[in-house]
């Protein structure tokens, strides 16, 4: 969860509401920050896991034609969605997914 004045705001108005002490809420702030980095420091190592496992399997199915597959792929998705799309697709991963690979002839066009 990217910081967020509001967020971190009403949180501070929440705990004057409750009366809480400032060392309660330093305590319960550096909590609640240790709690997301935690989880973000989770998700980013399953991320890159599958991310790894992914390149692992199209190494192995395309093997020293993965690059061109790679570009083939690129030009695929420029054709349906254009610049932007091929951003968020490779922002997300979703570029490293098997069946995005699969989802084109040669060409580089659609196939279905």
């Amino acid at each position: 969860m990217p910081y967020s004045p509001e967020l971190e705001k009403a949180y501070k108005d929440a705990a004057h509401k409750l009366g809480l002490s400032q060392k309660q809420v330093k305590g319960l702030h550096e909590f609640f920050l240790n709690a997301n980095k935690g989880a973000w420091e989770h998700t980013q190592e399953q991320k890159n896991a599958a991310i790894l496992e992914v390149t692992e399997s199209l190494k192995k199915e395309f093997g020293l034609a993965l690059p061109r597959e790679l570009e083939r792929t690129n030009r695929y998705l420029m054709e349906i969605g254009g610049q932007e799309f091929v951003d968020a697709v490779n922002k997300q991963g979703w570029g490293q997914r098997p069946c995005v690979h699969q989802s084109h002839d040669e060409s580089g066009q659609a196939h279905w």
